[in-house]
């Protein structure tokens, strides 16, 4: 356990959740748009982390950037990508990835809109 590696995944997951938290309460603002974007400001921020982290073999955060990629949260949409990084996570032993690409054998696609929590 590293814990450096851990606060920074700790840093991202703030990151993810602000961004998640200004998206829902954007409909209470005048300017929904601008709410987006700082929405999509704080995933990117995220993602970025997520990547720094995957570099240094961070199960947890390669299982992330998968998800990111799969859902086009804090990047561009990327599903070879994504199921580069779930299968390097599965690999790792990552449970939620290994679910994620069973469920991309079997449906041909990616819902995973279960409850998500991260195995740190």
């Amino acid at each position: 356990m590293n814990t450096d590696l851990d606060s920074k995944f700790k840093e991202a997951e703030n990151h993810y959740t602000k961004g998640f938290v200004i998206e829902e309460d954007s409909f209470l603002h005048d300017d929904a748009k601008a709410e987006h974007a700082k929405a999509d400001k704080e995933f990117a921020k995220a993602f970025a982390i997520y990547e720094e982290l995957a570099k240094e073999n961070y199960t947890e955060a390669i299982f992330k950037q998968g998800y990111c990629y799969s859902a086009g949260i804090g990047i561009k949409q990327d599903k070879p990508k994504a199921l580069e990084c779930f299968n390097k996570a599965a690999g790792q032993g990552h449970e939620l990835a290994k679910q994620a690409l069973k469920e991309i054998k079997e449906k041909g696609y990616l819902l995973m809109s279960f409850g998500y929590k991260a195995e740190t």
